[in-house]
């Protein structure tokens, strides 16, 4: 036994080294995924999203383009980007009825310390007239 020890922990110690590089491999390999810029699309009864997301994995700039299906004025408008961690980012529309179905709701972004590997959902609320509506979406990301 006293022989076989030290190729025992030779072995033990080439193991855990290649365990560990394969995890520094894999961590890298998911940053390098999370830095990509994303263009995260959806779409549901009423609304067509796209959130453009450009970041370094763990800080990103969050700029949605929401686009509506229908004929209404809106009287309020919200877009609302949900993350896996229950914290969102909102786009309030200040002038809602300018937004229509020829005239996108585009408005200026903002930062996220999040990347869009972290996105659960869009929210898009409004009102037409004094009805509230809300529907969520699922977003993919096309950019790949």
């Amino acid at each position: 036994m006293g022989k076989k020890l030290p190729y025992i922990l030779a072995v033990l110690l080439l193991v855990l080294v290649g365990i560990s590089i394969y995890a520094v491999t894999q961590q890298n390999k998911n940053n390098q995924e999370r830095a990509k810029p994303a263009s995260l699309q959806g779409q549901s009864e009423h609304w067509k999203v796209t959130v453009v997301m450009v970041g370094d994995g763990k800080q990103s700039v969050v700029k949605p383009t929401a686009q509506y299906n229908g004929l209404d004025k809106l009287a309020e408008l919200i877009v609302t980007v949900n993350y896996k961690d229950n914290t969102s980012t909102s786009f309030t529309a200040v002038q809602p009825d300018m937004y229509d179905n020829q005239t996108p709701y585009d408005p200026d972004p903002q930062a996220a310390d999040k990347s869009w590997m972290d996105v659960q959902n869009v929210q898009v609320a409004w009102k037409v007239g004094d009805k509230p509506y809300k529907e969520f979406m699922n977003v993919e990301n096309k950019a790949q």
